[in-house]
């Protein structure tokens, strides 16, 4: 083949090439374009999931799961046939259930001079309605409503006029909670009324208190 020949063969062979080099970088990135758009489809919230948006503000848990038990102590007023300061403590386990126990004294006369109890504390709303995921996403209501308790346990009191003699009795009660800083850890501001029928006097008292609500052990639950 001539040099003339070679020549022609090479310019009419040019075009080709520079047309398929062409059409494969096309390709190539027609195809990084595609990979790109796949990758910013799947990191896209399915229907239904909820995104960064649409997270709700709460969890529901207000720091109630940052230990397995909080332990509380409060003091406040006890009245009902008079009026007694006092100090209660209390171990919940997860915020639920758990001991408490108190002591007051009077202030002057009263009915009861002076005043223990001990006994057992549920507070039955909290895990069901965490479980069903029935949080308002406000967490002074929840907590406040979680905060119900209920509870059954003895008293030992001294009456007016009959310090030589304690009478013991069994008591019931009930209570509820405000959190000062809408969170479980903190201060909480608190009501229990306790109904005692041994009691000469009247059967039933209501201590309100300030408390504090303190996380220890570590969470089996994160």
């Amino acid at each position: 083949m001539s040099r003339m020949q070679r020549s022609t063969l090479a310019r009419r062979a040019w075009p080709r090439s520079v047309t398929s080099a062409a059409l494969g970088l096309a390709f190539l990135l027609g195809a990084q374009a595609v990979f790109a758009d796949s990758e910013r489809r799947s990191a896209r919230p399915l229907r239904g999931e909820i995104g960064p948006r649409d997270a709700p503000a709460h969890d529901g848990v207000y720091g109630r799961f940052q230990g397995d038990l909080f332990v509380t102590l409060g003091a406040g007023v006890d009245l009902g046939g008079g009026a007694r300061v006092g100090g209660i403590a209390r171990a919940l386990f997860f915020h639920s259930a758990g001991l408490a126990l108190g002591y007051a004294t009077a202030l002057g006369d009263a009915d009861v001079e002076r005043l223990g109890f001990v006994g057992i504390e549920l507070r039955p709303l909290f895990l069901p309605r965490f479980a069903l995921n029935l949080e308002t996403n406000g967490p002074l209501v929840d907590l406040t409503l979680d905060s119900v308790a209920i509870g059954v346990g003895a008293f030992f009191a001294e009456e007016q006029g009959d310090a030589s003699r304690t009478r013991a009795g069994v008591e019931a009660t009930l209570g509820f909670g405000v959190p000062l800083f809408a969170e479980a850890r903190g201060p909480w501001l608190e009501a229990r009324s306790a109904l005692r029928p041994a009691l000469h006097g009247p059967a039933g008292q209501v201590f309100v208190f300030l408390s504090w609500y303190e996380p220890f052990l570590s969470p089996l639950i994160d």
